[in-house]
């Protein structure tokens, strides 16, 4: 009696250690759903580290899923180990990779966060994925589902076959990966390319102009004749707020801010915000008086009421004068452009991507090979 109670209670605690190390996952998965957006700056450029840190979660899931889906049952805390840390590694480097070069946290995270419902459930439909397949995971550790054979690995009996499963399961990561992960870039740069043909008129040039000036003293003088304002900063580095907001270049699908300024060497962040505040997108070295600034459509999901900014660093503190000129689609932007079709997207996506989860869960048995039409009896 005394040594079957010891191996019931060291196979219960083998279960639990399973179960931590979903739930080390899910919290993690967890932290970057609701945690605020922060800005990391990486090489030059400025990036939403859950933008990165999401993907990296799910993908290691999605992982972990599918090695335990095709290894043996899980009996020992090494058999636990060697599948969940390379699952962890290789999530950490693709999901990475996807969260960096399809800027997922621009895309989704940061217009979730500032009150896009259509990215809100775009994320909670991500999240919800993720969660499931992390569940998933921990149900199949246990689990011998392509009828290995061996000493304490009994047969298991289920309406569908372990071939069959993962056979779902690498289907439903194909679509995870394309429709969570991809589709928002994709979306956002076919709405950019649609307009790319009327993209060259000048738009919002009521709006475009300088509207408020300041340094870190605070604000500074300026005037404005012909669209071009004039200021004596009286330092180095000065921020420059633009009278146009994102909701206006997102209706009017912006893709490049022309600058025209009375100095040719400085440094220049693009941002957005207010009078009082300023979160970086874009670092630029210029050399000339003329510059073209590119408008990606990730650097437009922010707070749709925050204004574009101009932060100008100069190595020579003189009188200034700078103009602002944006290009974009005054016609078709409204209709077809990146913002518009960024959110077709998030509804499109989010349904393919929720329904698919529950089509890909291990423990629920779906043998299409069993579903036949019937025959038509004369």
């Amino acid at each position: 009696m005394v040594k079957t109670k010891l191996i019931k209670n060291k196979k219960h605690s083998k279960r639990w250690a399973t179960i931590t190390a979903g739930l080390f996952l899910f919290f993690l998965l967890l932290i970057t759903f609701l945690s605020r957006p922060v800005l990391s700056k990486v090489h030059g450029e400025f990036l939403i580290s859950q933008g990165i840190l999401f993907p990296a979660v799910v993908m290691s899931a999605v992982f972990w899923a599918l090695i335990e889906l095709f290894t043996p049952p899980g009996r020992t805390y090494t058999d636990l180990l060697v599948r969940y840390i390379p699952a962890l590694i290789i999530g950490l480097i693709v999901g990475g990779a996807l969260g960096y070069f399809f800027n997922f946290g621009e895309l989704v995270i940061v217009p979730a966060y500032n009150g896009n419902i259509d990215a809100i459930f775009f994320l909670i439909i991500a999240f919800l994925s993720g969660t499931g397949i992390i569940a998933d995971a921990v149900w199949e550790h246990d689990k011998g589902f392509l009828g290995q054979h061996g000493a304490h690995i009994k047969k298991t009996n289920y309406n569908e076959s372990g071939k069959s499963k993962g056979r779902r399961l690498i289907i439903v990561s194909i679509i995870l990966f394309v429709f969570i992960f991809i589709a928002p870039f994709i979306g956002s740069s076919i709405g950019h390319d649609l307009v790319s043909i009327h993209d060259n008129n000048e738009v919002l040039s009521s709006s475009s102009g300088v509207v408020y000036v300041y340094t870190n003293s605070g604000a500074v003088p300026f005037a404005v004749s012909n669209n071009t304002a004039t200021y004596d900063a009286n330092s180095s580095t000065v921020h420059i707020v633009s009278g146009m907001t994102l909701a206006q270049m997102n209706q009017y699908a912006v893709s490049h801010i022309e600058l025209k300024t009375s100095f040719s060497k400085y440094n220049l962040t693009l941002g957005t915000g207010t009078d009082s505040s300023f979160s970086p997108l874009a670092e630029f070295h210029v050399n000339s008086t003329s510059f073209n600034i590119p408008i990606s459509e990730s650097y437009l999901t922010g707070n749709q009421s925050n204004h574009l900014v101009l932060k100008i660093q100069t190595p020579v503190i003189e009188s200034e004068s700078i103009s602002i000129m944006a290009y974009g689609d005054s016609s078709a932007g409204s209709l077809f452009g990146p913002a518009v079709l960024l959110d077709g997207t998030y509804i499109v996506g989010g349904i393919i991507a929720g329904l698919s989860t529950i089509f890909g869960l291990g423990f629920v048995d779906i043998d299409i090979s069993r579903i036949k039409p019937k025959r038509r009896v004369n």
